[in-house]
């Protein structure tokens, strides 16, 4: 996703101890190559997800709110509980 947004950063998944960075990109021939790197992290509890934008993001008509609702929509089972947001 990142890339398809302008960003060369990896999307970094942190949990159980272990921070993951995935790396998407094309190759010449437009095949997406995937990297994954694993790395130990002190934060053992909890998922916590994280993506870089492009430096502009006003570019992109960015709207948070409908992506957490259209992920809610989708992912219903991992939205509810007492720490939900929307």
């Amino acid at each position: 996703m990142p890339y398809a947004l302008g960003s060369s950063e990896p999307v970094q998944i942190t949990s159980q101890g272990t921070k993951h960075s995935i790396y998407a990109r094309p190759d010449p021939l437009g095949n997406i190559q995937v990297d994954h790197e694993k790395e130990d992290a002190s934060d053992t509890t909890g998922t916590k997800i994280a993506m870089t934008l492009p430096s502009n993001p006003a570019a992109l008509d960015f709207d948070p709110l409908w992506w957490a609702r259209s992920y809610a929509l989708t992912h219903q089972s991992s939205c509810t509980g007492k720490n939900h947001l929307l």
